[in-house]
């Protein structure tokens, strides 16, 4: 029987996200479309730390708190897919629908690491709908890739004989409809 250490995700706190770390933040896709200034003013609810390299923040199963971004550094995801993330990549969203983590997430480098809890970020989606928007355009390139992952190839168009559950549909009034 292994020892199994608490989630890194349970005992990390941090200390407030400094000024200069705002740049790398608002180049973060999370927030296109948000102003610089609604950033500053709600950078408290960040916080930041430096974690050295090898750390595991989050095993597989663990339930995520917070959103992860980096600021510095790699990170890899091993999970079903293998991922390296690096400066600029975020991680932790699917906690925002209460999603158990898919992988063993682990430092790779020493990084630099900004985080908002699953409250804070309700929060700010509830001022800032973009947000929301940005999380949702993200979890479905995610599903794109994991289509093309399993698949091997770009999603294409059927011959009709059958319906992909991923393909829009053109006649979706035939089926309110009463007559034959």
């Amino acid at each position: 029987m292994s020892l199994r250490y608490p989630s890194f995700d349970a005992i990390w706190y941090g200390e407030a996200l400094r000024r200069r770390d705002l740049g790398p933040l608002l180049c973060n896709e999370l927030f296109t479309g948000v102003s610089k200034r609604y950033v500053n003013e709600h950078r408290d609810y960040f916080r930041r730390s430096t974690l050295r390299a090898r750390t595991v923040m989050l095993y597989d199963g663990d339930e995520a708190q917070r959103v992860y971004l980096i600021l510095r550094g790699r990170v890899v995801a091993a999970g079903y897919v293998r991922s390296i993330l690096g400066a600029g990549n975020f991680f932790g969203e699917a906690s925002l629908f209460s999603a158990l983590v898919a992988g063993t997430i682990t430092t790779s480098s020493e990084c630099d690491l900004a985080s908002i809890s699953k409250p804070g970020l309700h929060h700010l989606i509830n001022e800032q709908p973009v947000i929301a928007t940005n999380v949702a355009r993200i979890l479905s390139g995610y599903v794109i890739a994991m289509y093309e992952t399993l698949f091997g190839a770009p999603r294409q168009p059927n011959d009709g004989a059958t319906r992909s559950f991923l393909e829009p549909r053109s006649d979706f009034g035939d089926w309110f409809n009463d007559s034959p």
